[in-house]
């Protein structure tokens, strides 16, 4: 009923052969597909890319995710060849929008103009890549989107989107501050990770705010729009939202998504007014690559839809793959 149950999706999609993509015919000159009949090993590094030739493509996958993105502005109907349109070939866990390509394709032409959309960021763990966007369509929202693709066409799509507020009491806004990783390094993202997941499940999920000194530095950049800078910012703004009756309760970690310095954490939980409603959260750190200290956040807090709403049977929460599960970076 909250969109979180795990559906009949497994954990990990190579494991479904089925959905590898049949690529269109204007892919077929440069795609070379080469599919894996082993499932890849549950750790926290991505598997070897099963279609290498898709790598030395132009557009790559963070530039095939901003054209569909951007299509949303500008109508232009060739970024549908980035996305799987096979009959049961792209998985939507937006629970307003219909499953498969069939189902975004009836839904984009319903958004009340006008439409635009600015992403400020993107970036890629693996197979998965995720940006952070300015959207208008019918009202202005601040969104994150993640594309999983395979074999350069995308084929599941998860998001949240919140109605912007700020600046925030720091001058801040949702989307201002740095907007590229500092490296890819596969170290410094597993240690990224490991830190941003600490913050969450230690002080959000189990209310440890004793492990802030651990994990945030001196400096710590706010762009939630209603908190201050710094580690007194955050712990005086959950002082007064909760004391003023409301709920604010991390309850699951989902995934850990990063690269570099960037860190993506999707949880779900409770939030509002008490006993509060279910709720998503979408956070975004930014690691200090010289101590290793979180030193920025971003972040989109949105209800999940009630069940007699949803288009679709997918959740909103399943399906990503093991390599970003938040256990591994315990």
């Amino acid at each position: 009923a909250d969109g979180s149950a795990e559906t009949a999706l497994p954990s990990s999609k190579r494991l479904r052969a089925q959905r590898r993509p049949d690529v269109p015919p204007m892919l077929k000159s440069v795609l070379l597909l080469s599919l894996s009949s082993g499932a890849a090993a549950f750790s926290a590094t991505p598997p070897v890319d099963t279609c290498p030739a898709t790598e030395l493509l132009i557009p790559t996958a963070k530039d095939r995710m901003l054209a569909v993105i951007n299509s949303l502005e500008t109508g232009d109907p060739s970024a549908f060849a980035y996305v799987n349109q096979d009959p049961g070939g792209f998985t939507q866990h937006n629970l307003l929008i219909p499953d498969g390509f069939s189902g975004l394709a009836s839904f984009l032409p319903t958004l009340p103009p006008p439409v635009t959309s600015d992403v400020k960021r993107v970036f890629r763990d693996g197979d998965l890549t995720w940006a952070h966007t300015e959207y208008n369509f019918g009202g202005p929202n601040v969104g994150f989107d993640i594309f999983e693709f395979e074999c350069g066409l995308a084929v599941e799509h998860w998001d949240n989107l919140q109605p912007p507020a700020g600046p925030n009491p720091s001058g801040r806004t949702m989307l201002d501050g740095l907007i590229q990783a500092s490296t890819s390094d596969p170290g410094v993202t597993l240690a990224s990770k490991k830190m941003a997941y600490k913050l969450v499940s230690r002080a959000l999920v189990a209310g440890d705010t004793s492990v802030l000194d651990e994990v945030i530095g001196d400096t710590y950049l706010q762009h939630n729009p209603e908190m201050a800078d710094g580690k007194d910012g955050l712990l005086a703004w959950f002082g007064a939202y909760i004391g003023a009756g409301n709920v604010i309760s991390y309850t699951k970690i989902h995934a850990v998504l990063g690269q570099g310095d960037f860190v993506l954490v999707v949880s779900e939980g409770l939030y509002g007014p008490s006993p509060g409603v279910a709720t998503a959260f979408y956070d975004m750190f930014r690691v200090n690559l010289s101590d290793g200290m979180i030193v920025e956040h971003w972040d989109v807090i949105a209800a999940i839809p009630p069940s007699e709403d949803h288009a679709n049977t997918n959740g909103m929460f399943s399906g990503f793959p093991d390599y970003v599960q938040p256990e591994l970076f315990a």
